[in-house]
């Protein structure tokens, strides 16, 4: 007791005269991400978009190659702050794409979200690598996200509905690519698969009175988002060593030889590496499964959505599970253990809304915390480090490899261009009978 007296006799008098300065630094960045958080916030609300339907022929004869230039177009389009006034005041932010895949009933559509002041640049870059699909203006008021999905889960209750969803991850960090489009190229023609194929499969199944919702929320990263994993890479292409047994080898009997790599160990490595040299977008991968009520199929919500993802596995590489953190459902035993039914319907708020407004990660600290409820911190959604060649893979234009034609959205005729010859100048008394 003594002991505590001392130190306290010297300490207490130091806390008395400093406590403003130790309180200073919590309050400071307190303020500072707050205030940091609101400025973001303001400016993804002044943001306008627009929804284009992509329609496609009956017959695409490119591949995925097609999509993945247009993703590496969008990347080059990317935005950052360019001074201190667009950072701390405007809270400029990455502006981000969308690309859906829904299932009305077993009817299948594609969705592109754009920012409006880049609409012009990204059809131009779907048009020069698959000239033959159309991008279809969707008004705002026609949006299926607002128009089938309500803002709140009372209100869908009300409606005789529920949904089931939740967030794809990686399995591994973003170094490590999934399996891409170039492995299903790399087959044999006769077993050449086009991987859109095992979606639109899984989406025609959905049943009339059902609905399916994918989206992938894409944000462009900097080209040298491969830096953060350069140590790793080094880690892995160093050779690898083990202790041997042998005789006379000294106190310790080891010694040290070098393994030759397996052919599957070099070939993923040169994959990862050339995994590095794509542009890489930050991505969100949602869905929702809306069914009436009291009409759940499990088997097609937790698994066969599951299964259309395990296509991408790739052993030594990455592939995807559910976040289950972000998932519609929770159990008594799940934290914080208290309120499940709250925590359930808390969960599906987030979500909802989530998806709806087609929401990006929160990227401030003091940003989540304010966004958070007691019982559902904003601290699950987690973007995923996907290349353009993975996100291709994921979507893309069906190809004419994909046999559930009759379930997609399709254009009736291809475009054409203006015959040769077609004269383009007149003078007025030729012009007048075309009033």
């Amino acid at each position: 007791m003594q002991f505590l007296e001392t130190i306290w006799s010297y300490v207490g008098p130091l806390l008395a005269s400093s406590w403003w300065f130790l309180i200073f630094f919590p309050i400071f960045f307190m303020a500072y991400g707050t205030w940091f958080a609101w400025r973001q916030r303001v400016f993804e609300h002044g943001l306008k978009w627009d929804m284009l339907e992509m329609r496609v022929p009956r017959e695409i004869l490119k591949s995925a190659r097609g999509m993945d230039q247009v993703l590496q177009s969008i990347a080059a389009m990317r935005n950052t702050p360019g001074d201190l006034q667009e950072k701390y005041w405007d809270g400029e932010v990455t502006r981000w794409s969308t690309l859906e895949m829904v299932s009305f009933g077993g009817e299948i559509h594609f969705y592109v979200r754009v920012y409006r002041k880049l609409r012009a640049l990204i059809e131009a870059a779907f048009y020069a690598f698959y000239p033959d699909i159309e991008l279809v203006d969707v008004p705002p008021e026609q949006d299926y996200a607002h128009t089938l999905l309500p803002p709140t889960i009372g209100e869908l209750t009300a409606s005789g509905r529920a949904f089931w969803g939740s967030e794809m991850i990686l399995n591994k960090p973003g170094m490590f690519p999934i399996k891409t489009y170039l492995e299903f190229e790399n087959m044999e023609e006769a077993h050449q698969l086009d991987p859109m194929s095992n979606f639109l499969e899984t989406l025609s199944k959905v049943k009339p009175n059902e609905q399916f919702f994918l989206q992938y929320n894409i944000q462009p990263m900097s080209r040298q988002w491969a830096d953060d994993f350069e140590e790793k890479f080094d880690e892995l292409k160093k050779p690898v060593r083990v202790k041997i047994d042998d005789v006379g080898a000294g106190e310790e009997g080891l010694l040290s030889a070098t393994v030759q790599r397996t052919p599957s160990q070099t070939q993923y490595l040169e994959i990862i590496g050339r995994n590095f040299g794509k542009p890489a977008f930050e991505t969100t991968i949602r869905f929702m499964y809306v069914y009436p009520l009291g009409q759940y199929n499990d088997a097609f919500a937790r698994r066969t959505v599951l299964s259309t993802f395990n296509q991408f596995a790739e052993a030594g590489l990455n592939s995807f599970r559910r976040n289950e953190d972000m998932g519609t459902k929770t159990k008594g035993w799940n934290f914080p253990y208290l309120f499940p039914e709250l925590r359930l319907k808390l969960r599906e708020q987030r979500l909802l809304e989530f998806y709806r407004d087609r929401e990006m990660w929160t990227e401030t600290k003091m940003g989540r915390i304010l966004s958070s409820h007691i019982l559902n911190f904003n601290t699950h959604s987690q973007p995923q480090i996907l290349t353009s060649e993975s996100l291709a893979s994921l979507w893309h234009p069906p190809s004419n490899l994909v046999l559930t034609a009759p379930h997609t959205q399709r254009m009736e005729s291809k475009k054409m261009g203006a015959p040769a010859g077609l004269p383009i100048y007149a003078d007025d008394k030729v012009l007048d009978q075309f009033k």
